[in-house]
């Protein structure tokens, strides 16, 4: 159960990092056209950005579901799994932190560091290729797009199951602000608000923030601490330049930092009556109360997020102009028990990911022509991850003598350089229906360094170095084109049908730490 409070200031001089001169803070207030709106239609008016230019959802030819911030809270969805909950065909789970998004059965089901999913996540329009990191961006949202369907014209790398678009509140020109506090079970306190206005002539800025305080689902019976508790801490600032009449800079800054004992592994009880848990074979205690753990140590979380964006928009004549840069840096390391029998014959599970990535879009576009409209856009993306999965154990495990020995180790260095062209253009062949053509020719490049290995002989000490089995320094580059076709027909206003035929590529990759080839890329077409 959870109870939420929403303070609603009525009036401020000065706060945080704002210069504010006197005014009103206030929720944003509905436009009375879109009132005028929904008594003509029925049907609410959402505009979607979702083709990377506006429109109204109900005539947009994608499957998908956009729901706005007012709803989001109206329903007390306040994590991104909470989608799962509103939209349909969408499922949502956790693995070590990893979030494990899927639309329509597809989705990230890789164990392994350094992994991509088939579900593209994009903040503000930044594409966040660490499953770990999308947990840490949702508060004060705007608008979420969830489109269905391989997308691999407009959106490209890693959509091939669909695209998830979380799209944060801009600053305005007007002063408001709010703070919601939501008390809930488990001693909770979540609270989250934001604050915006003018800062100067031509520059406003909107600060906004969420911290999560709960204690924990469960207990770790051998050692009392809580388990599965969450203390997350995040923030975000925006500042909007209006550069002259046609054309303004949006640049954010995030970061979000989380210090718990969460998603350690759970005994959930023995799931063959051919299989005996290694924990019981010697000696050791699971939990009766699935929620609970007894493992020797941990489970200690430690997630670091952070990135930066800026959006170039201007107005060149008839064409419009856009420019998208992101960095984004990703930090998580997880310290758990494998066995959770209270013993340490398998001792600190441990998995870590460190990432760096950049991204860089370019578009123009013309609308509302006589004919149709068309976009072209280039898109670059470069990301360096190093990460791993280690555990010491027992020997005695493999039938030798008992000693605790440095065990398993599979890690090591990833590089993916990506490059992409792509077009769109819509042709009124009548004034009821309307042809789209779409194609993305992408290239995509990685690099591996990862060494494998499982040292029995050696006593474990957490200063010794990794005496690898087996290492690989390997690379290959894939190449694809995705085409996309649509065929719109509105015989009436209110009544909009379409059909339409697209792809989406998936590349080839490694397993990091595995010491393989690489897999095959994936490609999904969509009628």
């Amino acid at each position: 159960m959870r109870l939420t409070r929403r303070l609603v200031f009525p009036s401020i001089s000065c706060l945080g990092i704002l210069v504010c001169g006197l005014g009103t803070l206030r929720a944003s207030a509905a436009d009375p056209s879109d009132s005028e709106a929904k008594a003509n239609t029925g049907l609410e008016e959402i505009v979607v950005t979702a083709e990377k230019r506006s429109s109204n959802v109900q005539t947009t030819p994608l499957a998908m579901s956009a729901l706005r911030g007012e709803d989001l809270e109206a329903h007390q969805i306040n994590d991104i799994g909470g989608l799962a909950q509103a939209v349909p065909n969408v499922d949502f789970g956790q693995s070590t932190g990893n979030a494990r998004i899927s639309i329509r059965g597809i989705g990230y089901d890789q164990l392994t560091v350094g992994s991509e999913a088939r579900v593209a996540y994009h903040l503000d329009g930044i594409y966040l290729s660490r499953p770990a990191s999308v947990l840490g961006t949702y508060f004060d949202v705007d608008r979420i797009e969830v489109v269905s369907g391989p997308q691999g014209t407009l959106y490209g790398r890693n959509a091939t199951a669909g695209a998830v678009n979380v799209l944060t509140r801009n600053p305005t020109d007007s002063l408001e602000g709010y703070v919601d506090v939501a008390l809930g079970n488990y001693e909770e306190n979540r609270i989250s608000g934001a604050i915006g206005g003018v800062i100067a002539n031509g520059v406003d800025e909107r600060f906004a923030f969420q911290t999560v305080n709960r204690s924990g689902y469960g207990e770790n019976i051998t050692t009392g601490v809580d388990v599965d508790d969450q203390h997350t801490v995040a923030f975000r600032d925006k500042v909007n330049f209006k550069l002259g009449d046609y054309a303004h800079l949006l640049v954010s800054g995030d970061y979000m930092q989380e210090n718990d004992h969460a998603d350690g592994f759970h005994y959930l009880g023995v799931g063959s009556q051919y299989f005996t848990p290694l924990g019981f074979v010697y000696g050791g205690t699971y939990p009766g109360n699935p929620r609970d753990t007894a493992n020797p140590l941990g489970p200690d979380n430690h997630r670091k997020f952070y990135g930066f964006s800026a959006d170039f928009h201007a107005a060149l004549g008839a064409v419009d102009f856009q420019s998208i840069s992101g960095y984004r840096y990703s930090h998580y390391r997880l310290l758990t028990d494998i066995l959770g029998a209270g013993i340490p014959v398998v001792d600190g599970y441990t998995q870590g990911e460190t990432s760096d990535q950049f991204s860089q879009e370019f578009r123009i576009s013309q609308s509302n022509l006589s004919w149709g409209d068309w976009l072209l856009g280039a898109y670059y993306f470069h990301e360096h991850t190093n990460g791993f999965t280690a555990f010491p154990y027992n020997r005695e495990v493999l039938g030798l003598p008992s000693l605790l020995v440095q065990g398993y180790f599979a890690g090591g260095e990833l590089s993916t350089d990506a490059y992409a062209a792509f077009g769109q253009s819509s042709y009124h062949i009548t004034d009821e229906v309307t042809a789209v053509f779409g194609l993305r020719y992408s290239a995509e490049k990685k690099h591996v360094i990862d060494v494998l290995a499982n040292d029995v002989s050696h006593s474990y000490s957490a200063s010794n170095l990794v005496i690898p089995n087996v290492t690989q320094d390997d690379s290959h580059t894939w190449y694809s084109a995705t085409p996309k076709a649509t065929l719109e027909y509105q015989p009436l206003e209110h009544l909009f049908l379409y059909a339409t035929y697209s792809q989406g590529f998936k590349s080839g990759g490694y397993n990091l730490g595995g010491v393989q080839p690489a897999f095959a890329p994936e490609k999904l077409t969509d009628y």
